[in-house]
Protein backbone atom coordinates (compact mmCIF):
# COMPACT_ATOMS: atom_id res chain seq x y z
CA UNK A 1 0.00 0.00 0.00
CA UNK A 2 2.53 2.36 0.52
CA UNK A 3 3.79 2.10 -3.18
CA UNK A 4 0.49 3.20 -4.14
CA UNK A 5 0.30 5.92 -1.23
CA UNK A 6 3.80 7.22 -2.86
CA UNK A 7 3.49 6.89 -6.58
CA UNK A 8 -0.14 7.02 -7.09
CA UNK A 9 -2.21 8.22 -4.60
CA UNK A 10 -5.68 8.75 -6.35
CA UNK A 11 -6.13 5.01 -6.75
CA UNK A 12 -8.89 3.72 -4.76
CA UNK A 13 -8.11 0.02 -3.97
CA UNK A 14 -9.74 -3.32 -2.17
CA UNK A 15 -8.02 -5.36 -0.98
CA UNK A 16 -9.00 -8.96 0.26
CA UNK A 17 -7.85 -10.18 2.98
CA UNK A 18 -8.16 -12.84 6.14
CA UNK A 19 -8.83 -10.07 8.12
CA UNK A 20 -10.59 -7.02 6.58
CA UNK A 21 -11.07 -4.87 9.88
CA UNK A 22 -7.57 -5.04 10.75
CA UNK A 23 -6.67 -4.48 7.19
CA UNK A 24 -8.71 -1.58 6.97
CA UNK A 25 -7.47 -0.26 10.06
CA UNK A 26 -3.43 -0.25 9.35
CA UNK A 27 -3.57 0.81 5.65
CA UNK A 28 -6.57 2.91 5.43
CA UNK A 29 -8.27 1.08 2.13
CA UNK A 30 -11.28 -0.80 2.07
CA UNK A 31 -10.98 -4.33 2.51
CA UNK A 32 -13.04 -7.54 1.77
CA UNK A 33 -12.49 -11.21 3.10
CA UNK A 34 -11.14 -13.36 0.75
CA UNK A 35 -13.14 -16.18 1.86
CA UNK A 36 -16.67 -14.48 0.75
CA UNK A 37 -17.11 -15.82 -2.87
CA UNK A 38 -20.04 -13.17 -3.52
CA UNK A 39 -17.73 -9.68 -2.45
CA UNK A 40 -14.62 -11.21 -4.19
CA UNK A 41 -16.93 -11.40 -6.89
CA UNK A 42 -18.02 -8.02 -6.39
CA UNK A 43 -14.92 -6.33 -5.95
CA UNK A 44 -13.70 -7.36 -9.56
CA UNK A 45 -16.64 -6.29 -11.06
CA UNK A 46 -16.20 -3.12 -9.78
CA UNK A 47 -12.87 -2.75 -10.63
CA UNK A 48 -10.42 -1.65 -13.21
CA UNK A 49 -7.68 -3.77 -12.56
CA UNK A 50 -7.04 -6.81 -10.57
CA UNK A 51 -3.84 -7.35 -8.92
CA UNK A 52 -2.24 -10.65 -7.87
CA UNK A 53 0.05 -10.06 -5.23
CA UNK A 54 3.03 -9.07 -4.15
CA UNK A 55 4.38 -12.00 -1.76
CA UNK A 56 4.60 -15.83 -2.81
CA UNK A 57 1.26 -17.02 -3.47
CA UNK A 58 2.20 -18.47 -7.05
CA UNK A 59 3.79 -21.67 -5.08
CA UNK A 60 2.48 -24.91 -3.88
CA UNK A 61 4.77 -25.97 -1.00
CA UNK A 62 2.31 -24.08 1.54
CA UNK A 63 -0.46 -25.41 0.39
CA UNK A 64 -1.52 -26.33 -3.05
CA UNK A 65 -5.28 -25.32 -1.86
CA UNK A 66 -4.08 -21.90 -1.91
CA UNK A 67 -1.78 -21.97 -5.32
CA UNK A 68 -5.70 -22.81 -6.84
CA UNK A 69 -7.55 -20.15 -4.32
CA UNK A 70 -5.18 -17.49 -5.84
CA UNK A 71 -5.07 -18.79 -9.35
CA UNK A 72 -8.99 -18.90 -9.76
CA UNK A 73 -8.77 -15.30 -8.30
CA UNK A 74 -6.68 -14.38 -11.61
CA UNK A 75 -8.31 -16.80 -14.16
CA UNK A 76 -11.97 -15.05 -12.61
CA UNK A 77 -10.82 -11.85 -13.19
CA UNK A 78 -10.16 -12.42 -16.91
CA UNK A 79 -13.50 -14.10 -17.33
CA UNK A 80 -15.28 -11.37 -15.99
CA UNK A 81 -13.27 -9.01 -18.84
CA UNK A 82 -11.17 -7.15 -16.63
CA UNK A 83 -7.45 -6.65 -16.84
CA UNK A 84 -5.36 -8.79 -14.44
CA UNK A 85 -1.48 -8.15 -13.28
CA UNK A 86 0.62 -10.06 -11.38
CA UNK A 87 2.35 -8.15 -9.70
CA UNK A 88 5.60 -8.32 -7.51
CA UNK A 89 5.64 -12.33 -7.60
CA UNK A 90 7.96 -14.66 -5.74
CA UNK A 91 7.18 -17.46 -8.07
CA UNK A 92 7.86 -21.31 -7.20
CA UNK A 93 8.59 -23.68 -6.77
CA UNK A 94 5.29 -25.89 -8.03
CA UNK A 95 5.83 -29.38 -7.32
CA UNK A 96 2.69 -30.92 -8.68
CA UNK A 97 2.36 -30.97 -12.58
CA UNK A 98 -1.59 -30.34 -13.37
CA UNK A 99 -0.70 -26.93 -10.51
CA UNK A 100 2.31 -26.43 -12.86
CA UNK A 101 0.23 -26.15 -15.86
CA UNK A 102 -2.78 -24.46 -14.35
CA UNK A 103 -0.57 -21.74 -13.35
CA UNK A 104 1.25 -21.15 -16.82
CA UNK A 105 -2.23 -21.22 -18.36
CA UNK A 106 -3.33 -18.59 -15.97
CA UNK A 107 -0.56 -16.67 -15.67
CA UNK A 108 -0.23 -16.44 -19.21
CA UNK A 109 -3.31 -14.63 -19.81
CA UNK A 110 -1.90 -11.71 -17.71
CA UNK A 111 -2.13 -7.69 -18.92
CA UNK A 112 1.48 -7.53 -17.13
CA UNK A 113 3.66 -9.84 -15.08
CA UNK A 114 5.90 -8.68 -12.92
CA UNK A 115 8.03 -10.56 -10.54
CA UNK A 116 10.41 -9.64 -7.36
CA UNK A 117 13.57 -11.31 -8.12
CA UNK A 118 15.55 -12.82 -11.69
CA UNK A 119 15.06 -16.48 -10.47
CA UNK A 120 11.12 -15.88 -10.29
CA UNK A 121 11.36 -14.76 -14.41
CA UNK A 122 13.89 -18.03 -14.77
CA UNK A 123 10.93 -19.89 -13.50
CA UNK A 124 8.34 -18.97 -15.32
CA UNK A 125 10.39 -19.20 -18.43
CA UNK A 126 10.50 -22.62 -17.67
CA UNK A 127 6.71 -22.71 -17.32
CA UNK A 128 6.77 -21.80 -20.87
CA UNK A 129 5.79 -17.98 -20.35
CA UNK A 130 6.84 -15.62 -23.14
CA UNK A 131 10.39 -13.88 -21.27
CA UNK A 132 9.77 -11.02 -23.24
CA UNK A 133 6.09 -10.35 -21.08
CA UNK A 134 7.55 -10.90 -18.06
CA UNK A 135 9.57 -7.95 -15.89
CA UNK A 136 11.69 -8.42 -12.67
CA UNK A 137 11.47 -5.56 -10.32
CA UNK A 138 11.19 -5.54 -6.99
CA UNK A 139 9.23 -6.57 -3.49
CA UNK A 140 6.74 -3.30 -2.31
CA UNK A 141 8.46 -4.02 1.62
CA UNK A 142 11.62 -1.20 0.09
CA UNK A 143 8.56 1.35 0.21
CA UNK A 144 7.78 1.04 3.42
CA UNK A 145 8.68 3.59 5.74
CA UNK A 146 10.18 2.73 9.40
CA UNK A 147 7.77 3.92 12.14
CA UNK A 148 8.60 6.92 14.69
CA UNK A 149 11.18 5.96 17.20
CA UNK A 150 9.11 6.51 20.00
CA UNK A 151 7.50 3.54 19.00
CA UNK A 152 10.43 1.16 18.56
CA UNK A 153 10.85 2.52 22.44
CA UNK A 154 7.68 1.47 23.51
CA UNK A 155 8.08 -1.97 22.19
CA UNK A 156 11.84 -2.67 23.31
CA UNK A 157 10.58 -1.57 26.53
CA UNK A 158 7.01 -3.91 26.38
CA UNK A 159 9.35 -6.77 25.94
CA UNK A 160 11.97 -6.25 28.40
CA UNK A 161 14.98 -5.54 26.07
CA UNK A 162 17.94 -3.89 27.32
CA UNK A 163 19.54 -1.99 25.41
CA UNK A 164 23.18 -1.20 25.86
CA UNK A 165 24.38 -3.69 24.66
CA UNK A 166 24.32 -4.64 20.36
CA UNK A 167 21.30 -6.43 19.32
CA UNK A 168 21.14 -9.42 17.15
CA UNK A 169 17.09 -9.65 15.70
CA UNK A 170 16.16 -13.46 14.86
CA UNK A 171 13.43 -14.46 12.72
CA UNK A 172 12.57 -17.73 12.55
CA UNK A 173 9.96 -20.73 11.70
CA UNK A 174 8.61 -23.69 12.10
CA UNK A 175 9.82 -25.99 9.60
CA UNK A 176 10.20 -29.62 9.26
CA UNK A 177 12.80 -31.58 10.36
CA UNK A 178 13.37 -29.61 13.72
CA UNK A 179 15.03 -32.25 15.40
CA UNK A 180 17.90 -31.73 13.12
CA UNK A 181 18.74 -28.02 12.36
CA UNK A 182 17.31 -26.66 15.36
CA UNK A 183 19.90 -27.91 17.91
CA UNK A 184 22.37 -26.26 15.18
CA UNK A 185 20.85 -23.01 15.03
CA UNK A 186 20.22 -22.27 19.34
CA UNK A 187 23.87 -23.85 19.72
CA UNK A 188 25.39 -21.51 17.11
CA UNK A 189 23.38 -18.22 17.72
CA UNK A 190 24.68 -18.35 21.41
CA UNK A 191 28.08 -18.85 20.71
CA UNK A 192 28.10 -15.90 18.34
CA UNK A 193 25.89 -13.44 20.62
CA UNK A 194 28.56 -14.56 23.51
CA UNK A 195 31.12 -13.67 21.11
CA UNK A 196 29.63 -10.92 19.98
CA UNK A 197 28.78 -9.39 23.52
CA UNK A 198 25.13 -9.33 21.98
CA UNK A 199 21.64 -9.97 23.63
CA UNK A 200 19.41 -11.51 20.84
CA UNK A 201 15.61 -10.63 20.07
CA UNK A 202 13.49 -12.54 18.51
CA UNK A 203 11.15 -11.11 16.07
CA UNK A 204 7.94 -13.49 15.00
CA UNK A 205 6.92 -12.12 11.76
CA UNK A 206 4.11 -14.23 12.08
CA UNK A 207 2.83 -14.40 15.24
CA UNK A 208 1.05 -17.79 14.93
CA UNK A 209 3.81 -19.63 13.78
CA UNK A 210 6.62 -18.19 14.77
CA UNK A 211 6.02 -17.28 18.45
CA UNK A 212 6.47 -20.52 19.85
CA UNK A 213 9.94 -22.00 18.24
CA UNK A 214 10.66 -17.81 19.18
CA UNK A 215 10.76 -18.31 22.80
CA UNK A 216 11.75 -22.58 22.70
CA UNK A 217 14.93 -21.10 21.14
CA UNK A 218 15.40 -17.82 23.38
CA UNK A 219 14.75 -20.35 26.67
CA UNK A 220 17.60 -22.76 25.38
CA UNK A 221 20.06 -19.82 25.22
CA UNK A 222 22.69 -18.68 27.81
CA UNK A 223 23.10 -15.54 26.18
CA UNK A 224 20.49 -12.51 27.28
CA UNK A 225 17.08 -12.78 25.00
CA UNK A 226 13.44 -11.57 24.46
CA UNK A 227 10.71 -12.46 22.13
CA UNK A 228 8.47 -9.27 20.99
CA UNK A 229 5.24 -11.07 22.02
CA UNK A 230 3.07 -8.30 20.30
CA UNK A 231 2.21 -7.94 17.20
CA UNK A 232 4.01 -5.48 15.11
CA UNK A 233 2.97 -3.39 11.94
CA UNK A 234 4.86 -3.76 8.41
CA UNK A 235 6.26 0.15 9.66
CA UNK A 236 6.79 -1.36 13.15
CA UNK A 237 8.74 -4.17 12.41
CA UNK A 238 11.26 -2.34 10.25
CA UNK A 239 11.80 0.27 12.64
CA UNK A 240 12.66 -2.52 15.15
CA UNK A 241 14.42 -4.31 12.79
CA UNK A 242 16.56 -0.91 11.90
CA UNK A 243 17.45 -0.69 15.39
CA UNK A 244 19.15 -3.59 15.55
CA UNK A 245 23.02 -4.26 14.97
CA UNK A 246 22.86 -7.55 12.86
CA UNK A 247 19.81 -9.83 11.47
CA UNK A 248 19.47 -13.51 11.24
CA UNK A 249 16.89 -14.74 9.52
CA UNK A 250 14.42 -17.26 8.22
CA UNK A 251 11.68 -15.28 7.16
CA UNK A 252 12.22 -13.62 3.92
CA UNK A 253 10.42 -10.25 4.90
CA UNK A 254 13.11 -10.34 7.84
CA UNK A 255 15.78 -9.96 5.08
CA UNK A 256 14.19 -7.01 3.36
CA UNK A 257 13.50 -5.16 6.32
CA UNK A 258 17.00 -5.66 7.25
CA UNK A 259 18.12 -4.55 3.77
CA UNK A 260 16.03 -1.61 2.52
CA UNK A 261 17.55 0.27 6.84
CA UNK A 262 20.95 -1.10 5.88
CA UNK A 263 21.42 -4.06 8.60
CA UNK A 264 23.42 -6.55 8.15
CA UNK A 265 22.27 -10.32 7.97
CA UNK A 266 22.87 -13.54 7.73
CA UNK A 267 20.37 -15.64 5.55
CA UNK A 268 18.98 -19.37 6.22
CA UNK A 269 17.47 -20.69 3.60
CA UNK A 270 14.40 -23.51 3.68
CA UNK A 271 13.03 -22.22 0.38
CA UNK A 272 13.90 -20.87 -2.91
CA UNK A 273 12.74 -17.44 -2.40
CA UNK A 274 15.67 -16.86 0.48
CA UNK A 275 18.27 -17.92 -2.11
CA UNK A 276 16.85 -16.03 -4.62
CA UNK A 277 16.77 -12.42 -2.38
CA UNK A 278 20.21 -13.32 -0.57
CA UNK A 279 21.94 -13.16 -3.70
CA UNK A 280 20.36 -10.59 -5.74
CA UNK A 281 21.08 -8.16 -3.34
CA UNK A 282 23.92 -9.19 -0.91
CA UNK A 283 25.66 -11.85 -3.86
CA UNK A 284 25.75 -14.48 -0.89
CA UNK A 285 24.45 -17.54 -1.03
CA UNK A 286 22.63 -17.67 2.70
CA UNK A 287 22.91 -21.02 4.74
CA UNK A 288 20.86 -24.25 3.66
CA UNK A 289 19.03 -25.27 6.46
CA UNK A 290 18.96 -29.04 5.96
CA UNK A 291 22.93 -28.68 6.69
CA UNK A 292 23.22 -26.46 9.09
CA UNK A 293 26.10 -26.79 11.86
CA UNK A 294 26.65 -24.70 14.75
CA UNK A 295 30.27 -24.00 13.42
CA UNK A 296 29.14 -22.64 10.54
CA UNK A 297 26.51 -20.70 11.17
CA UNK A 298 28.74 -19.12 14.46
CA UNK A 299 31.37 -18.50 11.81
CA UNK A 300 29.03 -16.27 9.39
CA UNK A 301 27.40 -14.11 12.22
CA UNK A 302 30.69 -13.54 13.18
CA UNK A 303 32.04 -12.31 9.67
CA UNK A 304 29.07 -10.12 9.29
CA UNK A 305 29.94 -8.44 12.15
CA UNK A 306 33.20 -7.85 11.78
CA UNK A 307 32.08 -6.99 8.16
CA UNK A 308 28.92 -4.94 9.33
CA UNK A 309 29.95 -1.45 8.11
CA UNK A 310 30.91 -2.64 4.82
CA UNK A 311 27.99 -4.71 4.42
CA UNK A 312 25.39 -1.64 5.97
CA UNK A 313 26.63 0.84 2.76
CA UNK A 314 26.53 -1.62 0.28
CA UNK A 315 22.90 -2.93 1.64
CA UNK A 316 21.77 0.68 1.88
CA UNK A 317 22.85 1.24 -2.13
CA UNK A 318 21.29 -1.86 -3.46
CA UNK A 319 18.13 -0.74 -1.22
CA UNK A 320 17.81 2.55 -2.83
CA UNK A 321 17.89 0.60 -6.28
CA UNK A 322 15.11 -2.21 -4.84
CA UNK A 323 12.91 0.58 -4.18
CA UNK A 324 12.67 2.47 -7.35
CA UNK A 325 12.55 -1.06 -9.13
CA UNK A 326 9.27 -1.36 -6.73
CA UNK A 327 7.95 1.72 -7.52
CA UNK A 328 7.77 0.53 -10.89
CA UNK A 329 5.03 -2.15 -10.15
CA UNK A 330 2.74 0.84 -9.02
CA UNK A 331 3.60 2.23 -12.82
CA UNK A 332 2.92 -0.88 -14.49
CA UNK A 333 -0.55 -0.81 -12.93
CA UNK A 334 -1.40 2.74 -13.58
CA UNK A 335 -0.25 2.50 -17.66
CA UNK A 336 -2.58 -1.17 -17.63
CA UNK A 337 -5.54 1.43 -16.11
CA UNK A 338 -5.08 4.51 -18.57
CA UNK A 339 -4.78 1.99 -21.52
CA UNK A 340 -0.70 2.97 -22.44
CA UNK A 341 1.92 0.45 -23.43
CA UNK A 342 4.00 -1.00 -21.00
CA UNK A 343 7.09 -0.41 -22.73
CA UNK A 344 6.39 3.65 -21.81
CA UNK A 345 7.16 2.64 -18.28
CA UNK A 346 10.31 1.39 -18.67
CA UNK A 347 11.65 4.29 -21.33
CA UNK A 348 10.66 6.97 -18.72
CA UNK A 349 12.49 5.31 -15.92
Amino acid sequence: MASFAERWQSAELTAMSADPDSTEKEHGIRSISRMSGLDVMGAIRASDLVISGGGSLIQDVTSTRSLIYYLSVMWLAKALGKKMMVYAQGVGPITCKFSRKLAARVIKSADAITVRDSDSKDYLVRMGIDPSSVFVTADPSFVIEPAEPQQVDDILVASGVETGMPLICVAVRRWKNELVWLPSLVKGLDAAASSIGAGVVFLPMQMDQDLGVSIQIASEMSSPAWVVKSRLSPKQAVALVGRMSLVLGMRLHSLMFASAVGVPFVAISYDPKVIAFSKAVSGMQPLALEILTAEGLTENMLKAWEDRETLSTHLRSAATEMKKAALMNVDFAKALVEGRELAEVLTSQ
